[in-house]
């Protein structure tokens, strides 16, 4: 398994948490989720099914959120034919994203952070990123073991992380989640209304569970709590990162914010001198590759390699920074050079083995394009930091209110440090009253020690305007 070094930083901010994976240095990981509207992947629901479309060979589930959920046929329990009416347990796979509604599957199944419990499949896997075949074996058998002692049907995937667990840990970890199966079942059978049955934890929980490991070295939080919470997980595991809590925004002291204003970028320029241009539509992520400035006294197909091979690494980390699903073409420079098409293939296979969501590479098409795709779980960083445009009616997006309140916080902070003012007056787009409420303006003139007053007239949702008042 590839060593790489990593700092997570966690920040705690105005009813918001923010998440920072850094790996040798560089940014590859942002996570965000209001604490008042998280997201409901992973969540169990009663379900009952709406109507069957043929066309799309899918289910449309009421699971009583207000909008139907998507239930594809290959994603029910031996693909079942279900019936108007019938009652199901479902698992969300995929958040709502703008008109659709949440995607489901009645394959069912909890994770941990050494093992996945599978309920409805009587099954021993190990993850493939195990390459010692000794350690393979110890978890199989560990494996046919724990599913001997419990009921004819369950299974079990151990994580890459359970290389690095003794039997009994991840033996513990297992029975927990059995038991949670059985609460979260008994639940289901003796309700009858579409409703919650189950609540995949926070974000917290999920990046102790998915992104803290032995490649991390430090771990930076700026909140009491969350320092709390990060002990008691540490102490049930043989990690040891380096703990740092800092005063003030982690984000601010280690200049999250500067690499997050990158992204919001269309263009990204590449250190050759070369770009790449990424364009999101509704049905695919377009990326185009540009030799732009880069000059050389190297043939055009030598510049147009190493472009590329440049390319598809920054590629392979804007797709996982950004938390990119879906079909992906990219436009590389155009090479006529079969081996160089391949070591292009080769870079990018290389450089998504690191990317947890999962990456299929198809190759070139006919058309000299490479076509990608990439699962997503959670909501994707574009859709946290940006929304669609009203003008042109949802083909371009704009800043989000959330990015432009995260902005406009960061702003007032460092202007409240001017001892001679006493007020500061602040205009706003109507689109920030629902992050800047009056009573985070009341917590905010306090934490400020100045008078703050807003009001909700500017006309432009991507800005503000501030006025110092002394």
């Amino acid at each position: 398994m590839e060593r790489v070094e990593k700092r997570v930083i966690l920040s705690e901010k105005n009813g918001e948490i923010r998440v920072a994976v850094y790996e040798d240095g560089e940014l590859v990981e942002l996570f965000f989720e209001d604490l008042e509207e998280s997201s409901i992947t992973g969540n169990i629901y009663l379900g009952r099914v709406e109507s069957y479309v043929d066309s799309l060979e899918a289910y449309f589930v009421n699971i009583g959120t207000g909008r139907n959920a998507f239930l594809r046929r290959r994603d029910t329990f031996e693909e079942k034919i279900l019936k108007r009416g019938d009652k199901v347990l479902v698992q969300v796979k995929k958040d709502p994203m703008g008109r659709k509604g949440p995607q489901v599957t009645t394959y069912v199944n909890l994770t941990g952070r050494h093992v996945v419990f599978l309920p409805y499949k009587h099954f021993v896997g190990v993850s493939k990123k195990i390459a010692d075949p000794s350690q393979r074996k110890r978890l199989y058998r560990l494996g046919k073991r724990l599913l001997k002692a419990g009921e004819n049907g369950f299974g079990v995937i151990f994580r890459t992380v359970s290389e690095d667990a003794d039997d009994a840990m991840i033996s513990e970890e297992f029975s927990e989640l059995k038991e949670l199966w059985e609460k979260i079942y008994k639940k289901f059978r003796r309700s009858r209304k579409p409703q919650l049955i189950y609540e995949e934890p926070d974000i917290l929980t999920f990046i102790f569970r998915e992104k803290i490991d032995q490649n991390v070295k430090e771990i930076v939080y700026d909140s009491p709590s969350i320092g709390e919470r990060l002990r008691n997980v540490l102490h049930k595991t043989s990690l040891k990162p380096k703990l740092n809590i800092v005063d003030g925004d982690a984000f601010e002291r280690f200049n999250v914010y500067r690499d997050m204003d990158r992204l919001l970028k269309q263009v990204v320029e590449l250190d050759s001198g070369g770009n790449i241009v990424i364009d999101q539509t509704e049905a695919m992520l377009v990326v185009d590759v540009n030799t732009a400035g880069h000059v050389s006294k190297e043939s055009l197909e030598e510049t147009a390699h190493k472009t590329n091979l440049e390319a598809a690494k920054e590629i392979a980390r804007q797709l996982r920074l950004r938390n990119i699903g879906g079909i992906v073409m990219i436009d590389f420079v155009h090479t006529d050079v079969e081996e160089h098409r391949s070591e292009i293939i080769e870079e990018l296979t290389r450089l998504t083995r690191r990317d947890k969501g999962s990456v299929k590479i198809f190759g070139f098409t006919n058309l000299g394009l490479l076509e990608m795709t990439r699962k997503r779980s959670r909501r994707s960083l574009s859709a946290s930091l940006t929304t669609r445009c009203p003008v042109c009616r949802g083909s371009g997006r704009i800043v989000s209110p959330r990015a432009v309140f995260m902005k406009l916080v960061r702003e007032l902070g460092n202007l409240a440090a001017d001892a001679k003012t006493k007020t500061i007056e602040v205009n706003v787009h109507q689109n920030l009253s629902g992050y800047l409420t009056p009573q985070r303006a009341k917590e905010l003139s306090k934490k400020l020690k100045k008078t703050l007053k807003v009001s909700y007239t500017w006309k432009d949702p991507e800005s503000y305007e501030v006025k110092l008042i002394n």
